[in-house]
């Protein structure tokens, strides 16, 4: 007893030091273990699989996520869920949790329980717009455009509101090399994030890159969907990433469309006549 005492006394000597010579580092030391004492164990079990994940060490992240699912109670749904759908808070919890699983395997390139998984997660909450997408991704990555194009679509059927889907169904589109439907949902995905392209996914719903192979073409359809926004910088400055990366075919801005509204602007103007322009610096875009 004494010990303890005496230990107690130490902890608190040492809490009074820092708080008197630091109070706010001894406030925000104080405030995390007032929140880690609020967490409910099943939460202090999802934190440790979302910091294992952020440390890309998946499979550990993977455990963690799996004993969160069994103190859940998680089960597949029965053929009445299945058929009319619905479910609870904690029905709602499994299937986010069965959704960053699958983004672990991704990660890993096990794309067979990736699948597995995201495929769990959207019987879990057939509202759930994330997994949905994602598994759009693995149908992407492994070249099933058409595919990736069926659930993209029926992810933004779930939440129209979400940039980086669309973004998906763009590439998915770019692919297949359906440029107008390319177009269309990158200017979508624009309108509802312009800093889209500058920033990766986040929320647990992944976002792919362009196509390595069109990285000049990619970046010419990135520049005509910010001039059909009339963004004058970040058209100017994927059009010279265009140029950088080989694109022959500049020129012919000046007959189409969407850039005319902006052909008469200097950063434009520098990029198609630079014999007569003075040079202009294009810093990436101000996020």
């Amino acid at each position: 007893m004494k010990l303890l005492s005496l230990g107690l006394f130490v902890v608190w000597v040492g809490l009074w030091g820092l708080w008197t010579s630091h109070p706010m580092q001894a406030q925000a030391l104080v405030s995390e273990q007032t929140a880690e004492q609020q967490r409910t164990p099943e939460e202090q079990i999802e934190l440790r699989g979302d910091v294992l994940m952020a440390r890309k060490q998946y499979s550990e992240a993977i455990d963690a996520y799996q004993e969160l699912l069994q103190r859940l109670g998680y089960r597949e749904p029965g053929f009445w869920r299945r058929l009319f759908g619905g479910g609870s808070p904690r029905d709602r919890r499994s299937a986010a949790v069965l959704n960053k699983i699958g983004i672990c395997y991704q990660q890993l390139n096990d794309f067979r329980n990736a699948r597995k998984y995201y495929k769990r997660a959207m019987r879990q909450d057939d509202t759930f717009y994330n997994p949905v997408n994602n598994l759009g991704t693995v149908y992407y990555h492994e070249e099933e455009y058409d595919d990736a194009i069926r659930y993209y679509k029926k992810a933004i059927s779930l939440d129209p509101n979400v940039a980086t889907v669309y973004s998906n169904l763009g590439h998915a589109y770019f692919a297949r090399k359906k440029y107008e439907e390319s177009l269309a949902a990158f200017v979508q995905a624009l309108r509802l994030d312009p800093q889209l392209f500058e920033r990766h996914g986040r929320g647990g719903s992944l976002v792919q890159h362009g196509l390595p192979g069109e990285r000049a073409l990619f970046f010419f359809f990135l520049a005509k969907s910010y001039a059909r926004m009339g963004d004058v910088e970040r058209c100017a400055y994927y059009l010279r990433k265009a140029q950088d990366e080989g694109y022959a075919h500049l020129a012919d801005i000046a007959k189409d469309p969407d850039f005319a509204p902006l052909l008469q602007e200097p950063l434009i103007q520098q990029i198609l006549h630079p014999e007569r322009t003075a040079a202009v610096s294009l810093p990436p875009p101000q996020r």
